[in-house]
C-alpha cells in the first residue's frame, strides 16, 4: 500500500484534472496520467476525476446564477 497524500496534495491534483478536463481530456488520459505521475490506482484516479468533475459543475453552476 502506498503513502497516503496529504490535503494540499489532493487539492492540487483534483485542480489539475479540472484543467486537463477543461483542455479536452478524456478518461483514460487521466487516470493513465495519474498512475504514472503519482502512482495511484484506477479506483483513487476515479475517485479523483469524480471530484474534479464535481468543482467542474459547482463552477457552471455558479456562473449560470451570477448570470442570470
Amino acid at each position: 500500500m502506498g503513502k497516503k497524500c496529504t490535503k494540499y496534495e489532493k487539492e492540487k491534483r483534483i485542480l489539475q484534472f479540472v484543467q486537463m478536463l477543461s483542455k479536452g481530456a478524456v478518461n483514460s488520459e487521466l487516470i493513465q496520467h495519474a498512475a504514472s505521475e503519482w502512482g495511484v490506482d484506477e479506483r483513487q484516479a476515479r475517485n479523483y476525476l469524480h471530484e474534479a468533475r464535481q468543482v467542474v459543475i459547482d463552477d457552471v453552476n455558479h456562473d449560470r446564477k451570477v448570470v442570470v
